[in-house]
């Protein structure tokens, strides 16, 4: 899984160190948001290193104007995973030694609301927020199954600069949750900063 997401962030490098090129354009319906950030694991239990690296992708589509912005909908797909080393025993509350926070896959269905801060022909910064329902997979669990699927919610707030040419900047706080999966409530945050580009 590191080694998945550190590919991951070599690609979104790439796209950081590409020419940006300035155009007056009116941005289009259609984003695309990249960002590779830092996560965090609360909940499922004991566990060791709940902190990690995230790296996360979103397609969104503005739906109809609204009052002061647009509603939208959209598909995230985000990757997040410990960064500790599984060889460090670290005791548990019965002297057993603990498994690292699982890796966790999810995809969302998101919608919700965005609202712009431009003029003209610049939709200036924006925020936006989002929820929606999510498949969420859990890897290198204890147990018989180390890989199991479920359901989750998921909700999201993105914040982006004002567009220069095809791209802006993005920040992106993210959480996802998996009520009674196992016996257990699991709750995984993320943030991250990158592109967004239309």
């Amino acid at each position: 899984m590191i080694r998945s997401a550190l590919r991951a962030a070599g690609s979104f490098a790439v796209l950081l160190l590409a020419p940006l090129t300035l155009d007056a354009q009116a941005p289009r319906p259609l984003t695309l948001d990249l960002s590779v950030g830092q996560s965090g694991g609360l909940g499922g239990g004991e566990y060791k290193d709940r902190q990690g690296v995230a790296v996360d992708g979103a397609v969104a589509y503005a739906v109809r104007r609204a009052p002061g912005g647009m509603f939208v909908a959209g598909l995230s797909a985000s990757l997040q995973g410990p960064l500790g080393d599984d060889a460090v025993c670290v005791p548990g509350s019965r002297g057993q030694c603990l498994s690292s926070y699982p890796g966790v896959t999810a995809v969302a269905l998101l919608a919700g609301w965005e609202g712009r801060h431009g003029r003209g022909r610049s939709t200036g910064a924006t925020a936006r927020l989002v929820a929606g329902p999510a498949y969420v997979r859990l890897d290198d669990l204890e147990g018989p199954t180390p890989r199991s699927s479920t359901a989750g919610l998921q909700a999201r707030l993105d914040l982006a600069t004002p567009h220069l040419g095809p791209a802006a900047l993005v920040g992106s706080l993210r959480a996802t949750a998996v009520p009674r999966f196992r016996g257990e409530t699991y709750g995984i945050w993320a943030f991250g900063v990158g592109l967004r580009i239309w």
